[in-house]
């Protein structure tokens, strides 16, 4: 080989080698790019399970509500099923709603 085509290999290959920075910086960017949207991605997602656990939590304290108010219902049927009771006999025998809703008051207290 003769000196021009060494000197023609030499500046083939710094072009390659240019080309080859030029994509390599190209594709750093691309990947600090993607690399950006998943740690905002990841960020959110953690956000979005924190709020979630704020939701069941609030849900639960509702819920543990609701049960003591649903108790609370139950011991009212109670005594309304108690009271019909005693107002049975004390109004005219003849009519039966009171038995009836004495009977059902006392089945939805006691379940």
């Amino acid at each position: 080989m003769n000196r021009e085509h060494i000197d023609r290999l030499a500046e083939a290959l710094d072009h390659l080698e240019e080309d080859l920075k030029r994509r390599d910086e190209t594709i750093r960017g691309r990947t600090r790019g993607v690399d950006i949207t998943i740690r905002a991605l990841a960020a959110a997602m953690g956000i979005l399970a924190l709020v979630n656990l704020y939701y069941v939590n609030s849900l639960t304290q509702e819920v543990k509500l609701m049960i003591a108010a649903m108790g609370e219902m139950t011991g009212h049927f109670a005594n309304v099923s108690e009271r019909m009771d005693g107002l049975t006999g004390t109004i005219n025998p003849s009519l039966t709603f009171c038995s009836v809703i004495s009977w059902k008051t006392n089945e939805m207290a006691c379940g």
